[in-house]
């Protein structure tokens, strides 16, 4: 029920935000100043969430702070949801990578976008349709669970920081971004990149478990 109750009260929210923005909701930040740090220096980086707590939230604080954000999501139709996105918000910092399994053109996008010193986000809780992904076990909550590399991967091959990235609620319209760093992998030699990305999922897991230990029904 608590599960349930939890989606709904999300979903609810997600509709103030769209409608209003972010006046009638509070919203704590931790970690935010990475961010920043990365816009002053115009550096790109990858942030990297999960199918926890809100996705809309980050959306609307990119679009305050002035920082450009790139999702990157499993869709024939990013045309259509971008301008979904600039319908509803004109001035949204957000867009919308279509993700085709086992194209590489979505990591030349993704390249152009933390070339110009934009952030890229991806979830990367589960495991792609299609079985296009190399998989990592890592335990999680007490069992090997299959987490998709090729995000850590990608870090480590563009040479850029990546975050974890989540937005949960705290209470009555009450939310905390997060962001924490995970790892810089900008001077990692090529004999070791398959390590380091192993690496960047293994410490990018073990902060998930903690956020869904301390938000379980979320």
């Amino acid at each position: 029920y608590w599960h349930y109750h939890e989606f709904a009260v999300q979903i609810f929210d997600r509709m103030v935000l769209w409608g209003r923005g972010l006046s009638e909701l509070r919203m704590d930040h931790q970690g935010s100043e990475h961010l920043f740090a990365l816009k002053r220096e115009g550096r790109g980086g990858i942030l990297i969430g999960a199918h926890l707590g809100s996705f809309d939230m980050p959306r609307q604080l990119a679009g305050n702070s002035g920082i450009v954000l790139n999702v990157v999501m499993f869709t024939a139709n990013a045309e259509r949801i971008n301008r979904f996105f600039e319908a509803l918000d004109p001035t949204s910092q957000v867009r919308v990578l279509s993700l085709e399994p086992g194209s590489a053109s979505t990591a030349f996008e993704i390249k152009a976008c933390l070339d110009r010193g934009e952030l890229v986000g991806i979830l990367a809780d589960r495991m792609p349709a299609g079985g296009g992904d190399t998989p990592i076990r890592i335990d999680f909550l007490g069992l090997p669970m299959a987490f998709p590399l090729s995000p850590f991967r990608l870090a480590c091959l563009l040479g850029v920081p990546v975050f974890l990235s989540l937005c949960l609620r705290k209470g009555d319209a009450h939310y905390e971004a997060v962001v924490r760093p995970v790892g810089d992998v900008s001077k990692t030699p090529r004999r070791d990149r398959d390590e380091a990305a192993g690496e960047l999922a293994r410490a990018w897991v073990h902060g998930l478990e903690q956020a869904c230990l301390a938000h379980p029904y979320q």
